[in-house]
């Protein structure tokens, strides 16, 4: 591909604040939409920062991302063994996040929300002097207890924000869900289905920059290839 289409495609990815499909690319350069989904991923992978460490306050969360299908009916595009079934029992991919207030991001796919899950990845993720804020799902309590100080919110008894003045820092997870909530409607609203066996491509090309006022965001994902 000659190397016009190369910045053309870098900027029209980079300037899309929910992402840009690769069906658009395909349209708008005129080239096949094979070329395009090959070129968008490069892309993304090349914006993609592998070696950034989350510090400060940090915020941890947990999503489910995925549309409904009627009658509970499996996808005729993935296997049964590509889709895990979230909490409910609806068939949708989970998503770890965890966001710097006033920073960056990161995201991976995920199969379970269990203690040792998340465990790995955010202790892989945070710096170890890192304010870990939370809601209430019990795998956290372990896991806070590696870090300085561990913030909750109670969302099931309807706390959202709590100002404790002997706390380091407000406790909630707006920043989290915000981000979490970028990422759906990205998915929902530019490209309306992907598979999860690219789930960690999909999620990395959705988000990989967000710009959150003056800040830019990044979204890192783990074991991608090619």
């Amino acid at each position: 591909m000659p190397l016009p289409t190369w910045f053309m495609a870098i900027y029209l990815i980079a300037t899309s604040s929910k992402g840009v499909s690769a069906m658009v690319i395909s349209r708008q350069l005129g080239i096949s939409y094979k070329t395009a989904w090959f070129l968008c991923h490069r892309i993304r992978q090349l914006l993609a920062d592998d070696d950034c460490t989350l510090k400060g306050i940090v915020e941890v969360d947990e999503t489910y991302i995925g549309g409904k299908r009627r009658r509970d009916a499996k996808s005729k595009r993935d296997s049964d063994d590509d889709q895990p079934k979230g909490r409910g029992g609806s068939r949708k991919m989970m998503a770890l996040t965890a966001v710097e207030r006033d920073g960056k991001a990161k995201a991976r796919k995920g199969r379970t929300h269990s203690e040792r899950a998340i465990a790995g990845v955010v202790f892989y993720w945070l710096d170890r002097d890192a304010v870990l804020v939370t809601d209430e799902l019990p795998a956290y309590r372990w896991i806070g207890k590696r870090f300085p100080a561990h913030l909750r919110v109670n969302h099931s008894r309807g706390e959202w924000s709590r100002r404790d003045p002997l706390a380091v820092a407000c406790a909630h997870t707006n920043s989290v869900e915000s981000f979490n909530a970028t990422i759906k409607r990205a998915i929902s609203g530019v490209r309306h289905w992907f598979s999860i066996k690219h789930a960690d491509r999909y999620v990395h090309k959705a988000t990989s920059r967000i710009v959150a006022g003056a800040q830019t965001i990044k979204i890192e994902t783990l074991n991608v290839k090619g």
